[in-house]
């Protein structure tokens, strides 16, 4: 399960770039509209830009299971309940699937994010359908630990 970090580390999930620099944030509606091609340059850009763990942070993560390229990502909760996740893939393309799902959950409580249905995002904006089977389960992996880490706590 992810490692849930001491709340003195969150300052720095929130001050990752979901829904405030629209340069750093897609909206999920929008994706349903564009064009694999479209999609593919969002998810590298997204990739591209999307911050690395601090070492500080990335040498108390997890190493998530199931993904082909390596995937590290942690979690903190605030006093008020609302979990806040990070993480980053060596791949490019999967670090942007990792910034659209977490602008979905950062923030969220989680009760809300137990509930949630991640993969129907996915499907809904037609990226599943074009990852390949690897980087598709690698995403459903990533999915499953953050719902773990979620209904454990809620």
């Amino acid at each position: 399960m992810l490692p849930l970090l001491d709340e003195a580390f969150l300052p720095q999930f929130k001050e990752l770039p979901f829904g405030i620099s629209h340069q750093a944030s897609v909206d999920f509606d929008a994706l349903v509209s564009m064009g694999w091609e479209q999609k593919y340059r969002e998810l590298m850009r997204l990739g591209r830009d999307f911050p690395l763990l601090p070492l500080d942070i990335a040498k108390q993560s997890q190493k998530i299971e199931g993904c082909e390229s390596e995937v590290r990502m942690a979690a903190v909760k605030d006093e008020a309940g609302h979990l806040w996740f990070w993480g980053h893939s060596e791949a490019r393309i999967i670090t942007g699937l990792i910034a659209l799902l977490l602008q979905k959950v950062n923030g969220a409580k989680a009760a809300d994010i137990a509930l949630m249905e991640m993969e129907s995002w996915f499907q809904e904006t037609g990226l599943i359908k074009h990852l390949s089977q690897t980087r598709g389960n690698g995403l459903r992996a990533i999915m499953r630990e953050i719902h773990a880490l979620a209904v454990t706590i809620k």
